[in-house]
């Protein structure tokens, strides 16, 4: 996985990259999750994806190797904001593309 940069609508910005460790082709990602201002604080990120009824759920979860890095990641990291808006912003997408 490339470095990404994420910036939020307040112009806050960080960095975030990893890699992808398995890729099931169309329902399963593992990857691993390093933002930047925490990179002593690698995280596992399995995401499975999920068709019923012409639409997709996507499930997806953090695994920490200890506590201290899940809450840096959380509170320090902002990333419990992060996930949110980026899903936000993602069902906002959809939404315009399905007006289309």
């Amino acid at each position: 996985m490339a470095d990404t940069v994420y910036r939020n609508r307040d112009g806050f910005e960080f960095e975030f990259h990893g890699e992808y460790r398995k890729i099931i082709r169309p329902e399963r990602i593992v990857r691993t999750f390093i933002c930047s201002p925490l990179p002593e604080h690698e995280a596992l990120e399995p995401l499975t994806l999920e068709d019923k009824d012409m639409q997709t759920t996507i499930t997806t979860i953090t695994v920490h190797n200890d506590v201290v890095g899940r809450d840096k990641h959380l509170l320090a990291g902002g990333m419990e904001a992060g996930m949110a808006e980026g899903y936000a912003r993602l069902d906002e997408l959809l939404a315009a593309l399905q007006a289309r």
